[in-house]
């Protein structure tokens, strides 16, 4: 089994991310912050990652029931599956019950969430005690008035290893998180002090690789990190500014988007994008999604056709080394992405002239503005979710050549 780490750097910005005094956070998002040795991480939790996706345990309620949740940045709902619930899926999984718990307090609302492929969740919503499993420390941090749906109805979703979502892009859950933190005691961790090391950002990338294999094949391990740990890349971090408000993402929750000015292949065939389009940075799929009429428009140039069984683009594999490579155009950065990396054969096994080879660019919702990007994207950066700067950000990872790169546009 391969080991993966992946870094979440909470940026909070109580004091700075280094130890040095406070910055304003006008000035702070004026400048692109490094890490330095002293950025040491506070808490490590380990979670299972497996073809790009990372499973979080996660406790619920007092006494505390115990549940496994995909951590997903892309995605503004946590939840659960309920007791209510007795589809087969549910059934199979554990169950949370509000009724044992002496932190559980109801909302008296109901949320209906639609995922991609036909997938939706409906819950009752609830505010709760929540920690992270996975970690040794012998004073769990605990998420105090944590919003997260009991699901009563889950359609779509199998229950092979885990079923729920930890929504990383819910300001609620954000704030919980955030309050958790600046509330921590001087000795908490070992001894860390919050004057030295600040309320740490949140950063989450994948570490070290072995020879620079695809990390989503077979089973792995992630760790999440409170706290920025320089070991795990090199040179700067190269930040991204969030919205300023929900207006310019459709009024979709500004965690964590940001605004995308192109996308094109090679930088000849460019997506004719509508004013304000916007890049959301999603954990919680491998994908990455266009709007519909942006998707058909870049595999049309290589001749990929549309599989309406099976949702995807697909085209002969003799042909991939002819596919540009995709650019993706943000106000400071652009991040290239050879067709290498976002393409895959339909049958590994399969040599013959006939192989067919599909496309990870997926037809998006119907949001002409969304631009989703995924894991496959993602994991080949060290990432930073940096909240009080409403920031995120990217780094090379040490010690490993991605095919993907970063640079500054002047």
């Amino acid at each position: 089994m391969q080991s993966l780490t992946l870094i979440a750097t909470w940026a909070l910005a109580v004091g700075s991310v280094m130890a040095a005094p406070f910055t304003p956070a006008n000035e702070r998002r004026a400048t692109n912050d490094t890490a330095t040795p002293d950025s040491l991480p506070l808490i490590r939790f380990t979670m299972s990652y497996e073809r790009g996706l990372s499973a979080l345990p996660l406790k619920v309620g007092n006494p505390p029931q115990e549940f496994k949740v995909l951590f997903d940045t892309g995605s503004d709902l946590s939840w659960i599956p309920s007791v209510e619930c007795d589809s087969a899926n549910c059934l199979a999984s554990e169950r949370y019950d509000p009724s044992v718990s002496s932190t559980a307090y109801r909302e008296f609302k109901k949320v209906l969430e639609n995922y991609e492929d036909g997938r939706c969740v409906t819950a009752e919503l609830y505010k709760e005690t929540v920690s992270f499993g996975g970690t040794d420390a012998p004073n769990p941090l605990q998420f105090r008035s944590f919003p997260i749906g009991a699901a009563t109805q889950v359609d779509g979703f199998d229950a092979s290893d885990y079923l729920g979502f930890f929504g990383f892009g819910d300001p609620e859950a954000l704030y919980s998180i955030y309050t958790a933190l600046e509330a921590l005691p001087s000795d908490y961790a070992g001894g860390l002090r919050k004057r030295d090391y600040g309320e740490p950002p949140v950063s989450d990338g994948p570490g070290k690789t072995n020879g620079g294999k695809k990390r989503w094949f077979g089973e792995e391990t992630a760790t999440l990190i409170i706290g920025i740990d320089p070991s795990q890349f090199e040179g700067d971090i190269n930040y991204f500014d969030l919205p300023v408000s929900e207006k310019e993402c459709e009024n979709k929750s500004i965690y964590w988007r940001t605004a995308l000015d192109g996308v094109s292949l090679d930088g000849k065939h460019n997506c004719d994008l509508l004013p304000n389009s916007y890049a959301k940075f999603a954990t919680g799929t491998r994908y990455i999604k266009a709007p519909p009429i942006h998707a058909d428009f870049l595999h049309l140039k290589f001749g990929a056709l549309y599989n309406i069984f099976h949702h995807r683009y697909e085209f002969k594999c003799s042909e991939q080394a002819n596919i540009p490579d995709l650019i993706l155009a943000f106000p400071n950065y652009q991040i290239t992405v050879p067709a290498s990396l976002w393409t895959a054969p339909v049958d590994p096994t399969d040599t013959t002239d006939k192989a067919k080879c599909y496309s990870l660019i997926r037809r998006g919702n119907e949001k002409f503005k969304e631009w989703t990007i995924g894991t496959v994207v993602l994991d080949e950066f060290y990432r930073v979710w940096h909240y009080p700067n409403k920031q995120m950000g990217l780094a090379k990872i040490r010690d490993y050549e991605s095919p993907a790169t970063i640079t500054p546009i002047l």
